[in-house]
């Protein structure tokens, strides 16, 4: 089959399509570097469409979700790695520490920010979501009340017992789980 000279993309088409592959490569513990550069891009995408409606975006960026005790510590995790791979004007030669763990804030603002875009979770969105919740108990303490805390608490007590990365890849192909996803 003759593949088509163009593909015609929404800026929200390109966002759900790599939150899908970067959720789906952190599930499979694929390259972290590769992930996360995924999710800053989706996640810049999802920022500047939420402004454009007058909503807030970004967790990482305003520290809106995040408890004032942990801003510090959150933004030198943050913003250092995503420049960093973008660019290499001025440091050619240098080196990055790069932290794997800073995934997963990043992945979880992005699930975040398409819900509240589009008032819909993705089904790789609610698989992290579940992992993330099951994995980490203090993850539900860091996050300010309100609905998509609501959601995250609510996915953390709808199973009781722990999910690990690979019974949540084979539940996405799986069309009858989180039917009312994206």
């Amino acid at each position: 089959m003759e593949s088509p000279k163009f593909e015609r993309v929404t800026k929200l088409d390109a966002v759900r399509r790599q939150l899908k592959t970067a959720i789906r490569l952190f599930l499979q513990d694929g390259d972290a570097v590769s992930v996360y550069m995924l999710t800053a891009a989706a996640q810049d995408v999802l920022r500047n469409l939420l402004e454009k409606k007058g909503v807030g975006g970004s967790a990482i960026k305003n520290f809106d979700s995040i408890r004032p005790e942990h801003r510090d510590e959150y933004q030198k995790l943050a913003w250092g790695p995503q420049n960093f791979f973008k660019h290499a004007d001025r440091d050619a030669d240098a080196i990055l520490d790069f932290r794997p763990a800073v995934v997963v804030p990043f992945l979880l603002d992005c699930v975040r920010m398409y819900y509240m875009l589009t008032g819909r979770m993705l089904r790789e969105g609610i698989a992290f979501t579940v992992w993330q919740c099951t994995e980490d108990s203090h993850f539900l303490d860091l996050l300010v009340p309100g609905a998509f805390a609501d959601r995250a608490q609510a996915l953390a007590t709808q199973r009781t017992w722990r999910w690990g990365k690979a019974a949540l890849l084979q539940t996405l192909d799986d069309p009858t789980v989180w039917s009312d996803a994206d």
